[in-house]
This record gives C-alpha cells, structure tokens and sequence, in this order.
C-alpha cells in the first residue's frame, strides 16, 4: 500500500486524503447526529425551563416580598403607629378628626404609589376592643369587595402576626395582624391589601404569549391563584424532572409526555408549576435534518473548491522549486526564488536560496583558494632563489660572525634562518599548531629587536589552551610587521605592541595592538572597505597588502563572517582583531 501511494501525485494524494476529510465527519454526524439531537433539544429546553422557572417565580416573589414590606412599613410610620397607639390607649379616640386625616393620608399614598396594590382597609381598636375601619380604593368596586371582610379579619387574627395570603372570589389578598408595641398580648389593627392579579402577574402572561407552555400557581392549601394552560394534559405521561434527572429524556414526538418543574416560592408557601410537552420539545427535530441535508449538499462543491485551492497552493510552489533546483543542477548556481511566503513552503523559499547562494560561495571560494594557492606558488618560485641555497648561505654567515665575536649578526642570521626554514612547506601543511606559530613570530621579534633594541617592547599573552589550536599559517607575522611599520617605527621613543590570543565560546580571538601613531580616519575607511569588498591595495604598502591577504585567506578559508577588524585612533594607536572558529577540521582537510 504504501509503495503504490509514492508512486501517485501528489494532486491526486491531497483530493483522496481530503475527500476522507469530508466524508468523514459527515458520515459521523449522520451516523450519531439522531441520538444527539434529540439529547441536545431536550438539554436546551429543559435548562431554558429552569432559568425560566427561577426568573418568573423570582419576580413574582420579589413583587410579593415588595407587599410584605408594606405590610411592615406601618409599623415605622410614626404618625399612624403612635395615634394608634394613643387610640389604644384612650389618649384620643378612633372618632378624632386628627387620626382619620393622617391614616387616611397614608393609605392614600401606599395605594397610589403601588402599582400591585387595588385597595387598602386599615382598621384600628382601642382599649374596649372597639374598631374603626379605613377604606382606600382605587375604585368602587373594590371598595365594595373591601367592604366585608370578616373571614379576612379572623385569618390575620389566627397567624398571630404573621403575614398571610387569601383567595377569595377570584381576587388575592394580603392579611397582617398588626400587635401594640407596648403589649404584644393586644391588637392594635389589622391591616388588609387586595392585589391587582393583573399587574401581579403580568410577566407571566407576556411568557406564555412567547412559549407554547403551562403554568399553575398555587397557594399554600392548594386554592389556585394563577393557571394558563395551552395543552391539554390529560392522558399524558407526566414526568417530574426534579424527581428523575437522569431518566427524563424519554424521546417521544407526540404529546405523550409532559415534563413538570415545581418551586416552592420561600416564606411565602406558595407553588409554582411550569409544564411542556414532548412534542413541543423535539419539534425543531425536522428544522435541524433539513439543514443537515442542506449543509451536506454545500460541502459538497465547497469541498471541491478547498481540495482544488489546496492544491493549486501546495503543487505551485513545489514545482518552482523544482524548477529552481533543475537550473541549479545545470550550474546556474546564482538561481533564486522570490520569498512572497511567510509559511513553511515560504520557508522551503529560503532555505533552497541559502542552499544556492552557500553552493555558489563554496564553488567560488574553492576556485579562488585554487587560483590564490596557485599564484602564490608561482610568485615564490619567481622571488625564491632556491631556498634551500639561501638557507646554507645564512648558515655559512653565522659562523663566519660566530668565529669574528660578532654575537648580534650571528642571532639575527639565525633567527632568519629559522624563519626561511618555516617558509619552505615540506609536507605542504597549510594549518599550523599556535605554539609553533608562536616560535615563528619568537624569531621575528628577535630580528626586530636586534633592529630597534629597547624602543619596541613586545607584550605575548596566550591562554595555554589556546596553544593546541591550529589557524592558517603565516597569518600573525603580517600584524605584527604591520604595527611595527606603521604604528611604533614612526613614534619618536617607540612604543609597545602586545598580541593577544583567546577563545570565547567556539571562537578563537587574535589581536595586535600598538599605541603608536595610528591611523587617519580616511585611511581606517579604506582600508575596511578593502577588507569588506575585497578590493586591491597599492602594491607599494607592503604591510596593507599583507593585511589584505590575511583577510582574504580567512575569508575564503571560513566564510564571511570570519576574518580581520581593524580600530584606529590618529596619535594613540591601533587595534587589529581575527575572529576564527576553533573547529573547522573540514576547512582543514579541504584545502
């Protein structure tokens, strides 16, 4: 299987691994979609019938909760509750114009501020036991219905205080006993609130006008006080969703079932019911197949539009890739694509031009190490004449000087000796360890010594590790000439130069640095520009030019990032540093 799938296209691969994609999840949804559907109809509702139930019996409680506190506020009224008080005990009488004008001022406010309250009978006693009634209604009817109240009155006596509810000829009251403050044992009045079941109960009947649902209201022996019934619910299976939470989502698309919520309303003794039947609940069931079918019909084409521009967005680029790598493989190494891509095809961009640009610098590098190693050998063979003739003629002048006491000529042929002998590459080594290095440049410094004496002081400091290191050869004496040529030579009390090797990390440090004349900032530019560019030096600045080919051989042996930085400062000196890596054994073997 997997043989034959390498050997499809890949346009054809990305059309089959996408129509599984596609087919897939809709199979899956067909397959499963019936049992979860109706799972999520009756989740949806059921949690709708909760929020619902607790906001309408919430409101309706705190509209109730609304009346009780008037039923309470009397007690704090001053007015009302001292005059009966004094009523109480015949300090005034119940006849006193005074008491009816402030308990009828207080009715007139609690009615007409109160938009759930009809009517109010407020009545009073004295000490006798005698009464005095006080009517406030909205209108006469009501003050007709307020007018005999004797089974109202015998309840507020019987709760002892307590607030209490009454159904009486389809009209809602509130009922309270209200107790002297001085002698809870003796009633002061009784106070008496016919509701308004219209304005009570309005949000209920709004509900019912947006939801296909019933609700009963309940009191608390049972009479009932509110009921809006849009399904018939006889010979229904009814389903209390409190009692089996987990055994409730019986699916059923006829109105065989009829789910109930009950809340018993607190403090107040009250029942609220809220009832939906089956078929309401599943009765989205056909809306949602349809857009089933519906949307399995638009994945179809829009499926075949995604698969078409998937694969016009993943086979372009990777035929111009292939087309790239075809001009590479034909020498065109200087190819390159345009990166327009930020993703990883954008990537595969970039990397195939570093591959193009890194196989053309490698090409070219070892073309010009070639071309470099060629004339180097041709311009020795042109400017040697026959080492091995010189080296046995500095010999014979050692100790022609040696036999004549002259100390001084006889330590600089030697010194030059050793270093003719190092420029004569037996094995044809072109890396050397640093510590033998380091007796090369022994021997430059006692030639220069010879030279200047005491006006050139030389600092050497070398991390011991640093010796096991191997750089290209001959690259510390042209830094060292270069100081002493163009920065102490010039000074008139000399000067000091101090070389400097260390390793940081992966890379090896090599500065030379003199506190001599320095350099001109015009001078410092072109030579970095020589550096960077690759630009010839004046044959005539010997030193410069062997800067120059220091750089180039660093360069061409490492790379660009890899080579010479110089820093200069006109009267006060300058600065040369090489940055090498420490392990380039490939570059070593390669050249």
């Amino acid at each position: 299987m997997k043989f034959r799938l390498n050997n499809i296209s890949i346009k054809k691969k990305i059309y089959f691994y996408l129509l599984i994609l596609i087919i897939y999840p809709v199979t899956i949804l067909l397959t499963f979609g019936y049992t979860n559907f109706y799972k999520i109809l009756y989740d949806r509702n059921i949690e709708r019938m909760n929020n619902d139930s607790w906001i309408l019996s919430s409101s309706l409680k705190d509209k109730l909760d609304e009346l009780y506190k008037y039923s309470r506020t009397i007690l704090y009224d001053n007015t009302i509750f001292t005059d009966g008080e004094r009523a109480l005990r015949d300090i005034i009488t119940l006849q006193s114009q005074e008491f009816e004008d402030s308990t009828n001022t207080y009715m007139s406010g609690v009615v007409y501020s109160n938009e759930n309250i009809d009517g109010m009978k407020l009545i009073y006693f004295n000490a006798e036991g005698s009464s005095k009634p006080f009517l406030r209604c909205k209108n006469t009817i009501i003050n007709n219905a307020l007018s005999v109240t004797s089974d109202l009155e015998e309840l507020a006596l019987d709760s002892g205080g307590i607030p209490a509810w009454k159904v009486k000829n389809d009209e809602v009251y509130l009922v309270k006993l209200i107790k002297s403050q001085f002698n809870s044992q003796k009633k002061a009045a009784i106070l008496i609130f016919m509701l308004n079941k219209e304005k009570l109960f309005r949000d209920l009947d709004k509900y019912i006008l947006l939801n296909h649902e019933n609700i009963r209201i309940t009191s608390e022996d049972g009479t009932l006080l509110y009921s809006r019934e849009l399904f018939d619910e006889d010979d229904m299976e009814v389903i209390n969703i409190q009692s089996r939470p987990e055994e409730n989502m019986v699916f059923r698309t006829v109105n065989s079932a009829v789910y109930k919520l009950s809340i018993e309303m607190e403090n107040i003794g009250w029942n609220f019911e809220l009832s939906i039947s089956s078929t309401e609940i599943y009765k989205n069931i056909s809306d949602i197949w349809r857009i089933i079918a519906i949307m399995c019909i638009l994945s179809i084409p829009i499926g075949l539009l995604v698969i078409e521009l998937t694969s016009y967005d993943i086979l372009k680029p990777l035929n111009l890739i292939i087309n790239s790598m075809k001009k590479v493989k034909k020498g065109e190494f200087d190819t390159k694509i345009e990166v327009d891509r930020g993703d990883e095809i954008g990537y595969l961009y970039k990397s195939f031009n570093e591959m193009s640009a890194e196989i053309n610098r490698l090409i070219n590098g070892v073309y010009e190490v070639e071309l470099t190693k060629k004339e180097s050998e041709i311009k020795s063979l042109e400017s040697q004449m026959n080492p091995h003739f010189i080296n046995n003629t500095l010999e014979i002048i050692n100790w022609t000087a040696l036999m004549n006491g002259v100390d001084d000529i006889s330590t600089m042929v030697k010194a030059l000796s050793s270093i003719m002998e190092d420029n004569i590459n037996r094995t044809g080594e072109n890396f050397v360890y640093i510590k033998k290095e380091l007796e090369h440049i022994q021997n430059f410094i006692t030639i220069m010594r010879l030279r200047y004496g005491e006006r050139i002081r030389f600092i050497i400091e070398v991390d011991n590790i640093c010796k096991e290191y191997e750089i290209p050869k001959f690259i510390l004496q042209p830094l060292l000439e270069n100081a002493v040529y163009h920065g102490v030579e010039n000074k008139i009390d000399g000067g000091e130069i101090k070389l400097s090797i260390r390793s940081l990390d992966e890379n090896l440090f090599i500065s030379v640095s003199d506190d001599g004349v320095g350099m001109s900032q015009h001078k410092l530019e072109t030579l970095r520009e020589s550096f960077n560019n690759n630009l010839k030096i004046e044959e005539n600045d010997r030193t410069s030019i062997g800067l120059f080919n220091v750089n180039k051989r660093i360069k061409l042996l490492y790379g660009l990032n890899y080579g010479l930085n110089i820093e200069s400062i006109i009267q006060q000196g300058t600065k040369i540093t090489i940055s090498l890596p420490i392990y380039r054994n490939e570059v070593k073997q390669g050249v």
